[in-house]
């Protein structure tokens, strides 16, 4: 009942909103820590839940091609898409704390839509 009550006043989307505001600040402070882990990277991305544009097309090119660059990929984990890779091992789940870490620290973040893979 209160969840309806928030969802009826608009209140939750602004909860959403602000639990991945927290969610980008608390990773931004890992990062930190992490920076050499977490360099060279770029992700890739159409909506979080698809993968089979440009994105990933150009994705492929970059791991085949690039090895000095930390691709990823990022996919829902249910997605049909899935199938489309042949490994799993560069592929991360839309909206895991993963997700986030490599969005904040992506010095490219390539996308066939905008804010494509954006958390």
């Amino acid at each position: 009942m209160i969840k309806d009550s928030l969802r009826n006043n608009g209140i939750g989307k602004y909860l959403k909103w602000l639990g991945i505001f927290f969610k980008c600040c608390i990773a931004k402070v890992i990062l930190l820590g992490l920076k050499k882990k977490y360099s060279r990277v770029w992700v890739f991305a159409e909506r979080g839940v698809d993968a089979r544009d440009n994105a990933l097309l150009l994705f492929r090119y970059v791991q085949k091609n690039c090895p000095q660059i930390n691709a990823y990929y990022i996919i829902s984990k249910d997605s049909p898409d899935r199938k489309n890779f042949a490994s799993e091992e560069r592929l991360v789940d839309f909206g895991s704390w993963k997700h986030y870490l490599l969005y904040l620290a992506a010095e490219a973040k390539v996308s066939a839509h905008i804010f494509g893979g954006a958390p």
